[in-house]
């Protein structure tokens, strides 16, 4: 189902900020005659850039979704004033009551989705237009829109900090420890940087060897991706290797290719 965008207008008044249509997005879905026809009870919510590493066992129940933590959200005396200004009702102490989850990944009854899904378009746009929530809240201001909007209608997530994996070059020994079996869901949000002998390039640095879904905002990935160095660490490899099966699965339709072998063309990274 292709829901509708905000138009230049509306996207002029938020900033240029595109996420804002997500929570939109889902109140015009539920009200398509595609989301009538789901019989399940349960609406598993995620991204494009999510991969299942295992089945998801459904945890949750009417009242009582399931969702992962997010560590960089964190409510605190210094989100009071302007969270009591888009939910009056929550008060000065309001903040304490919001959990630090988004809107994905989170499996949700349908009954609970229908009633969240206005308040977080609500409250996510009311966020987005106050200036100074916007200075504090930066990209992750629709996620906020989802957490305000659970705690304003006492929707209360069960939280699973093992729901979901957000690995990249400088992930920590700890991070990866089980994986892939420890966790449902890869996110691949970071960056994968390295030197060719294996070192991790620091934040914001561009390696030698480089595997970053934005190279692929609008091109497609050459098959098949070059592996990286010795060193890297094993999230690397299984994104680089869940990329190439995926262009592998579809064969000769896949649009783009390594210069075949002997050219004196150099293999593509990106």
């Amino acid at each position: 189902v292709f829901t509708p965008e905000y138009d230049g207008r509306d996207l002029n008044r938020f900033h240029g900020y595109r996420v804002i249509n997500r929570p939109r997005s889902v109140v015009h879905f539920l009200r398509t005659p595609q989301y009538q026809a789901i019989k399940e009870e349960y609406i598993f919510i995620a991204e494009t850039d999510h991969i299942i590493l295992q089945p998801i066992p459904n945890h949750a129940s009417k009242g009582s979704p399931m969702a992962y933590v997010f560590g960089y959200m964190g409510p605190n005396p210094a989100h009071a004033s302007f969270l009591q200004r888009v939910w009056p009702a929550g008060g000065a102490s309001g903040y304490k009551r919001v959990q630090s989850i988004g809107p994905s990944p989170v499996l949700i009854h349908k009954t609970d989705l229908e009633i969240i899904a206005q308040p977080w378009n609500d409250i996510a746009v009311a966020l987005k237009t106050d200036p100074q929530a916007d200075s504090v809240l930066g990209w992750v201001i629709e996620m906020w829109g989802y957490s305000v909007a659970a705690a304003s209608i006492g929707l209360r997530h069960q939280e699973y900090r093992d729901f979901q994996v957000e690995p990249g070059a400088l992930s920590t020994k700890s991070q990866l420890e089980g994986f892939p079996l420890r966790y449902w869901i890869f996110h691949y949000t970071y960056q994968f940087e390295y030197m060719l002998d294996g070192t991790p390039c620091q934040p914001w640095t561009i390696g030698e060897f480089s595997l970053d879904k934005r190279h692929f905002s609008d091109v497609y990935p050459p098959y098949p991706l070059p592996q990286p160095p010795e060193g890297a660490n094993k999230a690397a490899f299984y994104l680089l290797n869940t990329f190439n099966n995926a262009m592998a699965a579809i064969g000769d339709k896949w649009p783009r290719r390594q210069p075949p072998m002997g050219s004196s063309d150099a293999p593509m990274q990106s």
